[in-house]
């Protein structure tokens, strides 16, 4: 099992697609694969490698999946797109959930990918993956692993989202994309969007956090 984490609202489907395609892609295990959201398990045809997603850490799930990948943001930037995606309420118990998830992802994922260096340089990010994958599961041809394969790979998932129509509300089966996924991606984002008081209350609580992934302003 291949488990593809992540952050609410941190480029965690741009991650699990970017090892979808990187799989599908493969004449080596382009047909030895399956993939999904980890809640449809049941529903997902047993292969030799299964890709799931999901969000929340499951240490048990963790501990027996093959290959762990896991991505994050400035916890603010993902609030505030959560705000604009689903209308949500942000609340500081959420918040300690997250990032108290977030330390045990770090502690135990083969990949990490911090959505800021992905938005600045896709392709180098997708050349990582494949690299990571490569090194740990030995299971790609020589064709896999150059960087014009990553560049393919980067594009096919920019053009995930002109394929998705249809409800807001649900996702699309192969890309778990829905209509409007991205919102406003970049930094600083949550300027504007989140309440003033919610983010000095945040800022206080979680400045350790902020401080140790480089976000303190």
């Amino acid at each position: 099992m291949i488990l593809s984490g992540g952050m609410f609202r941190s480029g965690s489907t741009w991650l699990y697609n970017a090892v979808r395609l990187i799989f599908s892609s493969s004449e080596a295990v382009s047909e030895k694969f399956s993939a999904g959201w980890i809640k449809d398990l049941n529903e997902i045809e047993e292969k030799d490698f299964i890709i799931l997603k999901t969000h929340r850490f499951n240490r048990d799930v963790v501990d027996n999946s093959e290959f762990v990948l896991y991505s994050y943001r400035d916890i603010r930037d993902a609030f505030a797109s959560s705000v604009r995606k689903f209308n949500t309420s942000p609340s500081i118990a959420e918040a300690e959930r997250v990032l108290r998830d977030h330390e045990k992802w770090m502690a135990k994922a083969d990949f990490v990918m911090r959505y800021e260096t992905m938005i600045g340089d896709r392709e180098n990010m997708v050349a990582g993956i494949i690299t990571a994958l490569s090194n740990k599961l030995d299971i790609f041809n020589e064709a896999d692993l150059g960087f014009e394969h990553a560049i393919s790979i980067a594009r096919q998932i920019d053009k995930l989202s002109e394929r998705v129509t249809g409800s807001a509300d649900q996702h699309h089966k192969e890309s778990l994309l829905y209509e409007g996924h991205i919102t406003h991606g970049g930094s600083n984002t949550w300027r504007g969007v989140l309440d003033d008081k919610f983010i000095l209350e945040l800022n206080h609580s979680f400045a350790w956090w902020f401080d140790k992934y480089g976000y303190s302003n």
